[in-house]
Formats: C-alpha cells, sequence, structure tokens
C-alpha cells in the first residue's frame, strides 16, 4: 500500500477522528468521571492523528525531493518511504485498537472496570503517540536538510544564468580595450569554470556548480577589470554620489524631527546612519563607488526604520489612549454591577494596558502591541461579565473557543524557534482542554484566558516581530 493511501485509511477509516461529539453519539450513559476522561482521551487520540497528518506532509515533500536527488540519494528516499509504509502498517493496527476500545467504554461494555479500560486506552495513546511524534520528528529533520539542499539548488541555477551573461558582457567589453589578448587568456579560465558549473549542476552537485560559477565570477572581473570600469564605473560613481546627497537630506529631516532627551535610541540610531555616510564618502573618495553606494544604502535602511518607527509609535500611542477611555468606561459599568470576578479581570486589563505604556517609552513597539491586544480582550471580558454574561452560555462559549483558536492559529504561523513552536502546541492543548470542559464554563474560560496570553506571547516575540525591532525599539 503506498503511503498516501494508507494515510487517508488512517484519517478516514478511524473512528475517532469523524466520529460525532460526546452529546450526540449513541451508546450508554457513563457516569460524569469516566465520560469526562474518555473525553480527554478521545481528545489526546485525535492529537495524535494531528501528527500523522504532518508524516503525511512530509512524505509528500520527500517525494518532491526526488527530483533533485541523485542516484545515491534517490535510494535512500526510497528507504525511508518504504520505512513509512511499514511504520504505517503498524500506527494503522494500534489506531484500531485503540478505537475499538473507546467503542467499549462508550458503551458501557467494561465488564464492571471501566476505570482499568481508561487507563489502558491512556497508556496504547502514549505509547503510540511516542511513537510517531519520534518518527516524524526524525523524518522532518531530513525533510528539513533536503530543504536546504534545495535553497542551494536554486542558488547555484540563478549564479550560473547570472555568469554565463556576465561572461557575454565581458567579452564585449574586452573587445573594445586594447589588451583584448590578455583579457581573453582570464576569460578562457573562466568560461572553463562555468561549463564545469553547469556540468555540476546537471550531476546535482549543487554546492560544487555554486563555488566554480563565483569564481569564473571572480576570474572575469580580474580579466576584464579595466574595461569593465571604464564602461561601468562612471554611471556607479553618479549613483552613489546621488544616493549619497538624498540620504544625508533624509538624514537632516530626521534629526530635526528627534529630540534625544525623549527619544534616545532613535538618537543613536540617527548617529549609526551617520556614521554609515562618513564610511561612504572615504570609500567614494578612494575610488570605491561600490562601497560607497553599499555604505549608503546601509545608511537609507536605518533612516527609513528610524521613520517608519514614529508612525507605529504614534499609531500605538493613539490606540494606548482609546483603550484607556474605554477602560475608564468600563470601570463605572463594573463598579456598578458589584461582580468581584468582572472586576478581577478589569485589574487584569489594566496592568496589561500599564504594562504596554511602559514598552511603548521604552519603543519596543511589537511588544507593546501585543500588550494592548490583550487589554482589549480583557476589558471587553470584564464589561460582559458585569452586564450578566459570564460567557457561560453555550454560544458563547462556541465563539470564544473559535476566537481562541485562531489567534493561536496565527502564532503558530509566525512561530519558527522549537521554543515558540513548543509554546504554540500548549495553547493548542489548552484550547482542546477548553471544548472537553465546556460544561463548566468557569474552568472552559480560564482554559482560554491561558491559551490567548499564550498565543498573544508568541505573537509577541516571533522573528517576525525581532526583525522590525531595530527600528521600533
Amino acid at each position: 500500500m503506498r503511503l498516501k493511501t494508507l494515510i487517508l485509511a488512517l484519517l478516514f477509516g478511524s473512528g475517532i477522528l469523524i466520529a460525532a461529539p460526546a452529546a450526540q453519539r449513541q451508546g450508554a450513559l457513563l457516569p460524569d468521571d469516566i465520560g469526562r476522561r474518555l473525553a480527554e482521551q478521545e481528545t489526546r487520540a485525535q492529537g495524535v492523528m494531528e501528527t500523522i497528518r504532518n508524516l503525511e506532509r512530509i512524505a509528500t515533500e520527500v517525494l518532491l525531493f526526488r527530483r533533485i536527488a541523485n542516484d545515491e540519494e534517490r535510494a535512500k528516499i526510497d528507504a525511508i518511504l518504504s520505512d513509512m509504509d511499514l511504520r504505517g502498517d503498524t500506527y494503522r493496527t494500534q489506531l484500531q485498537n485503540i478505537n475499538t476500545l473507546i467503542s467499549e467504554i462508550r458503551s458501557g461494555n467494561c465488564a464492571g472496570d471501566c476505570l482499568a479500560k481508561i487507563g489502558n486506552l491512556q497508556s496504547q495513546i502514549t505509547s503510540l503517540n511516542n511513537q510517531v511524534q519520534s518518527f516524524v520528528a526524525e523524518n522532518r529533520d531530513f525533510a528539513a536538510a533536503f530543504k536546504k539542499r534545495i535553497a542551494v539548488a536554486r542558488r547555484a541555477a540563478i549564479a550560473t544564468r547570472r555568469t554565463d551573461e556576465m561572461l557575454s558582457v565581458a567579452s564585449r567589453a574586452a573587445q573594445k580595450t586594447g589588451n583584448a589578448g590578455q583579457a581573453f587568456a582570464g576569460l578562457r579560465r573562466a568560461f572553463e569554470l562555468q561549463e564545469d558549473a553547469k556540468a555540476a549542476l546537471v550531476d546535482k552537485h549543487f554546492e560544487k556548480s555554486l563555488k566554480l560559477t563565483l569564481r569564473a565570477r571572480d576570474l572575469i572581473g580580474e580579466a576584464v577589470k579595466e574595461a569593465l570600469d571604464s564602461a561601468d564605473m562612471a554611471s556607479v560613481k553618479e549613483q552613489a554620489r546621488r544616493f549619497y546627497d538624498n540620504t544625508n537630506r533624509m538624514i537632516d529631516l530626521a534629526a530635526a524631527r528627534i529630540n534625544a532627551a525623549d527619544n534616545p535610541r532613535a538618537a543613536r540610531l540617527l548617529e549609526s546612519a551617520r556614521k554609515e555616510q562618513s564610511l561612504a564618502k572615504t570609500a567614494y573618495d578612494e575610488g570605491k563607488p561600490y562601497v560607497a553606494l553599499r555604505h549608503a544604502q546601509a545608511a537609507r535602511k536605518i533612516v527609513t526604520g528610524i521613520a517608519q518607527s514614529a508612525v507605529r509609535g504614534r499609531n500605538a500611542d493613539n490606540r494606548a489612549e482609546r483603550l484607556s477611555q474605554k477602560l475608564d468606561e468600563a470601570t463605572s459599568i463594573v463598579e456598578g454591577s458589584g461582580n468581584p470576578q468582572a472586576q478581577i479581570v478589569l485589574d487584569k486589563a489594566t496592568e496589561h494596558l500599564n504594562a504596554a505604556k511602559d514598552l511603548l517609552a521604552a519603543g519596543a513597539m511589537n511588544r507593546a502591541a501585543a500588550e494592548l491586544d490583550i487589554a482589549a480582550k480583557l476589558g471587553a471580558r470584564a464589561v460582559d461579565m458585569a452586564q450578566g454574561d459570564s460567557g457561560g452560555s453555550l454560544g458563547n462559549l462556541d465563539r470564544q473557543i473559535a476566537t481562541t483558536g485562531m489567534i493561536v492559529q496565527k502564532a503558530g504561523a509566525v512561530a519558527a524557534t522549537d521554543e515558540l513552536k513548543s509554546r504554540v502546541e500548549k495553547a493548542r492543548d489548552l484550547v482542546r482542554q477548553a471544548q472537553a470542559q465546556k460544561a463548566d464554563a468557569s474552568a472552559c474560560l480560564k482554559l482560554l484566558d491561558k491559551a490567548t496570553d499564550i498565543a498573544f506571547d508568541v505573537i509577541a516575540h516571533s522573528p517576525a516581530a525581532d526583525a522590525a525591532k531595530p527600528a521600533a525599539e
């Protein structure tokens, strides 16, 4: 059985994933404690199936990798796919056993000891989960290595095309000089290296191909330096000069708007931009326009970041002010209701708002935005509780669960490190627990609050947020 067919059989042939919610199932009515424990184990079993879905995605990636693999690597890939097939058969058998045991417990056919069977069920799910997690992690590493190889392959392909273009330009430039014979000797060697690079690319030795084509490019520069300088240097010098002058004007405008005492970080960044401009001028005076342009571009990037940070700061300040007014209004509603739980939630909202203001003062815009998100959510929750809706109706709980699920999903999309991914998985588990405990509205909402806090914290500390910190904080 091929892997994709096997995985589909696992996903749709198992009653674990296609079973209806507990309240809709036919069968004997179970005591509350046993029903709750069974629901927890069914949720864990669903988590195992989510992991198996990851295995299916990895298998699809591995199949794609065969296109760029050499003969030795293809043999290894085929062995991995065969191993996946065998493991899949084992996992299917274990899932069938788990499903059978769940059905027995749900029907009340426990031979007088349902708790013991639930303990056995828990052990089986834990064992299967550990096996699948380990196997997925092992093959995820293999897939990650090949993704890196794909990136190198793309770089090598693009680099060889670019070197071909450079060889053509260099040949025409060399013909215009008086020392074409000397230039062509170097170009001939560059051409040989380029042909070797193309051969390595065809043989799927991508790193070797990349090194050879870059070496050929170096020889091109050495062979026709004089010709290329005469043809291109004037335009590059003019471009560097204009970029330098325009960046200086941007620095002057930014300096006029920045108060070093109020915004020391922006002042330090502005000083870094000036240093880059100084390096650009030195390189330009020494006849190195390419180096000058690179330093001027670095300075421009810093100044642009300062401007963007100022805009984000103003927007965040305005949002904090509006939220402060809303929490003042919420205070009147909560105090008038006399609801102590609503007051606790409102106090938490105020704490997060104050934390956001401190972060804004420090220039940490991304972390401040996350704190404002939490404060707004808690403030709205406090008002709902004060006005008589504690969130305990089934319809409202479903909406809360769905909303929290979307926030956690967003956190999962931006989490790139193992630590952040682990925290997202913890938030997902809290949402699953909340889904299983809708009968206890208070416990359900507490779990959702924890999941939301974790998700917002992951978003605030994600690499996407960190990438903006030099300009934003």
